[in-house]
Formats: C-alpha cells, structure tokens, sequence
C-alpha cells in the first residue's frame, strides 16, 4: 500500500527524506495560506496482521514503531520496527529491522521511550508490553498469571540489554490481569502509555483487575474494585519506586452502581502528560457510580443511575462510561488545586470513551475521545449525529472546563457515521491537530475521496485557539483505517502512525487483517504566519 497526495513540499522531501536529517526544515512560506496536505503513506505490512499502539521518533531520524503482529499460530506476539531515516527498515536493528518476543499467548508492545547516557548519546530504548503467558521469550520472570506488565528494555541496535532486569525483561502483575489494552487481545488503541519521570524513573498508565502480587489495593484513591486504572513509577532498573503513590503505584478506583450486579466498576488510563512540577495528568474513563474522595465524593455523570432512556441489549451496558482526568504531583498524590480535588470527570448521561491527553504550551490540558451524550459538558444537539461523535475539550490550568475554547469548553465533531477522537498535538503555539477516526461520508472540509464509500477513515481536524476550525483533512486508503500514533517532527511536519484494513471490509472480528501504515502529513500555513 502506497498512496502520494497531491502536493510536493518546497524542498522535494518525500515521507522517507523529510524525516532525514537534510530535510529537517518547515514548509517554504508564501505570500498565500498553504493548506493541509497529505504527502504520502507508507505500508508495513507482511502476510500476518498487524498492529500499532504508538510510535517513537528516534534521535537518529528514524521511528520506533510499537505494536503486535500474529504468528503462525494465530497468537499476537510483541512486534518493534525500527525505520531508517528514509523509513527503509534498519538493517542494524533485530533481524531485517524488526524483532519480535513472545510467550504462548497474545503479547502486544505499547509504547517507548529513547534512552540516553550522561553527554546524550542514545543507549537504546524502555519499552512497555502486555505479556498473556510466562514461557517463551518470558519464561523464568516470575510470571504472576493472566496478563502481566512487561517492561523491555533494547540496546539500539534490537538486542535485549542484559544489565536490566533478567537478561532485559522485567514483569509486573498479579494473579489477574493487567492490560494495556482494552480488550485483551485488541490489536491497536492510542495513547502514551511511557513517559520520562524525575530522577531517571518512568511512568506507566495501565489497569489492573489484580488485588495481589504487585498492585495490592492498598492506598487507592476511591474504592478498589475489580478493574482499576493504575499509575506506576519504576526506576531505571525496573524496579517499582517505593517513593511514589502505594510502593510505587496510584490506583484510581471508581466505586459499584447501585445495583452493581449489573455492571461492576471498570476504570482505565490510556494516555500521560508530562506536568512541570514532576508530576503527571492521566486522562481515560470511569465506570463506576463515582469516586469517593477525601472531602466528598465526585458523581459520574452517565453512571449515577441506569439509563434507560436509551434501548440497550443487554441491561448491564445501560451504564456508560465518563471521561476522566487525574493530575498527580511527583510524589503521587492528587493536586488538590487542580479540577476537583485533583480530578476532572467529563461527560453527560450517555457514554465519553476518552483517549489522548496533552499540556498545550499555556499550561492547559486539552483532551479527546468519543461521546454518546447530547448534554452535560458536551455542545451536542440532540438526534443529530451518529453514534459516536469525537470531543474535544480543554481546562484550564487550574482544572476546570475553559470558556473560551468551542461551547463551553469542548468542540465535538461529526457526521451521519460514528467518529471517534483518538489523538491530539500542539503543532504550532495555540494551534491543535486532532486525529479522529470516522465512517461519516457527510463530513463537512472533509469528503470522502471515493464518492459512495462507507469504510472507516482518518480525519486530521487542525483547530485554532479558541477551538474554532481552521481545515480537515482526510487521510485514508480505499480499505478502513484507524489512528493510533501522532508525532511532531522538528520541522514542523506530522507524522501519523495506524492501520488500515486490508480487504475493505470489517468482518465479524474487526482487529483481523490489518496492516500498519506511516503518513507524512503537512499542516496549515495561515496567512497570519507568512508575515502579510
């Protein structure tokens, strides 16, 4: 798969040279705006199916690609890519520029961070993974059952570094699961899952439905229930920090329903940014009835009571899930200053599944996921839309829902199909991309490229400060397509990181079929920033 847009840069960079070293520039100006525009896009893709979770850009020019890809018995097994600068694989990194771990169940890479000596030389790469079994490559780690936490740590050309852990590899888990994902076995969601925290630590956001092992439920913040969103912190040599949160983890835990039989609290952390102070905002979603605090409880606004203003098959789902924000200061304890008491639970009576999270560069915090409400904190009018529309929304930096961006705080997109926010960056000072999938042939700025196609594409919304929409941009090839990983190049390009359906069309098993795709993406040139 391979598919060049209309426009050329200034410079003749193509996908692989603009992310060399000798096409690190920004767009040439003009005298006119320059639009959006999509330059290429570039498959990895092999006989089995793959895919993504992130990606990393490397000191080196090149990418990180963290994923999956099945093996020839049906199992997904840890998959990293490294590409060369002109996204040719690296032929010094693992075997033909990719390796690949597994155990004898589904394993799944998340996300990366580069590692870096004293005088800022690259010494390889800490990556996070779901690991589903304890043999394989993962045999003798101490696996604790289900699904477990691993963490990987590479020397830059692919090779395990034996100085870490046991012989590179260190798991974390109990006697249940811990996910990455959700579900289990889930190809491909988005989201930062590593980050970099103070004195050579590293933060993870995860779940746990384990009350044993390493995630004892002491400590938690709310109720600890069945599944929990969790933060860790673990030293540079893999060890869970005792100095943060409950030895080493914040546990966030909605609690039941009223009737909780129906559905039990379910709670999870997709995505980490990085706070000045050492410290961090998580941002996911709640499924519980609400989240006891010191100094009074926070009601999640589609969890309170079962609705039933909607048809749900089965009884159970007709409790929704919130958005949800937790800012933690370095020491793993909520900001009180900040939101609620440290939280910020977005939402209406329907469902808010949230995803990315970003400080932009005024100290606010912007976010994106998908909504079925039409009230609550959402701008959404009501019998409009599909089922899904994408949000997104900003606070400020004391928490609370900025009045100046969109309604109210938030902006959501969509058309007659199902969208779905999934990532979001700061490309330019006040200026957001937002990369949303969707199934809406009646976008507007957007339209689909096939006329009469109903498969799934990407669309790169870039909005201006207050929220307001400054171009779309489709993204897509004739199959359907998802995205996961989102990066700003040094010279002010976009790289986009997802999959994209192989035959066409979703079958029952929608996470079947999939190849992993790389695409250069040049944003908007406004007139304001060509100096007329």
């Amino acid at each position: 798969m391979r598919r060049r847009g209309s426009g050329l840069f200034a410079a003749g960079c193509s996908l692989a040279a603009a992310l060399a070293a000798a096409c690190q520039q920004a767009p040439a100006l003009s005298e006119q705006p320059v639009p959006a525009r999509l330059v290429e896009m570039v498959s990895i893709a092999t006989p089995a199916g793959e895919g993504v979770h992130n990606i990393l850009l490397t000191r080196d020019g090149g990418v990180l690609v963290l994923g999956t890809r099945e093996n020839a018995g049906g199992d997904r097994d840890i998959a990293i890519w490294k590409r060369q600068a002109d996204l040719s694989p690296d032929p010094a990194f693992g075997a033909g520029g990719v390796i690949n771990l597994g155990s004898s169940d589904d394993d799944q890479a998340a996300d990366a961070v580069e590692l870096f000596s004293p005088d800022g030389k690259s010494e390889g790469f800490l990556v996070v993974a779901q690991v589903g079994a304890g043999d394989g490559a993962f045999a003798g780690l101490g696996h604790a059952g289900g699904a477990d936490l691993a963490l990987i740590r590479l020397r830059t050309d692919g090779r395990l570094d034996e100085r870490f852990g046991t012989g590179g590899l260190v798991l974390l888990g109990g006697s249940e699961d811990e996910e990455l994902v959700v579900h289990l076995n889930n190809f491909s969601e988005p989201g930062k899952r590593i980050l970099p925290g103070p004195d050579g630590t590293f933060y993870i956001a995860a779940q746990t439905r384990s009350s044993d092992g390493d995630f004892e439920p002491d400590g938690v913040v709310g109720v600890a229930a069945s599944r929990d969103a969790i933060i860790l912190r673990v030293t540079s040599d893999g060890e869970l920090d005792a100095s943060y949160g409950n030895g080493g983890i914040v546990r966030v835990g909605t609690s039941p329903h009223l009737d909780p039989l129906e559905r039990e609290p379910n709670d999870f952390f997709f995505a980490l940014a990085s706070e000045p102070d050492g410290g961090i905002v998580a941002s996911g979603y709640a499924l519980g009835r609400k989240l006891e605090l010191a100094g009074g409880d926070l009601l999640a606004p589609g969890n309170m009571v079962r609705n039933t203003e909607r048809t749900c098959d089965v009884a159970k789902y007709c409790y929704l899930m919130d958005g949800l924000l937790v800012r933690l200061d370095a020491a793993g304890a909520l900001v009180s200053g900040w939101g609620r008491r440290g939280v910020v639970l977005f939402g209406g009576s329907y469902q808010e599944k949230q995803y990315d999270v970003i400080r932009d560069t005024k100290g606010r915090h912007l976010f994106v996921g998908r909504t079925s409400s039409y009230d609550g904190d959402l701008a959404r009018p009501a019998g409009e839309g599909g089922r899904f529309d994408a949000y997104i929304a900003r606070v400020t930096a004391d928490g609370a829902l900025d009045e100046t961006f969109g309604t109210g705080g938030s902006v959501v997109f969509g058309g007659s199909g199902d969208d779905k926010g999934h990532r979001i960056l700061e490309y330019a000072p006040g200026r957001y991309a937002v990369a949303v999938e969707t199934d809406s042939a009646d976008l507007p700025f957007a339209p689909m490229p096939e006329a009469g196609s109903d498969a799934k594409d990407i669309v790169i919304y870039f909005l201006a400060e207050d929220g307001s929409l400054d171009e779309a941009l489709r993204v897509g090839t004739p199959g359907g397509d998802k995205p996961l990983g989102f990066a700003l190049l040094p010279s002010g390009r976009l790289v986009l990181a997802g999959v994209a359906e192989v035959d066409g069309q979703f079958e029952a098993n929608p996470q079947s079929d999939l190849d992993v795709f790389l695409a250069l993406v040049d944003p908007p040139v406004r007139a304001d920033e060509t100096g007329e």
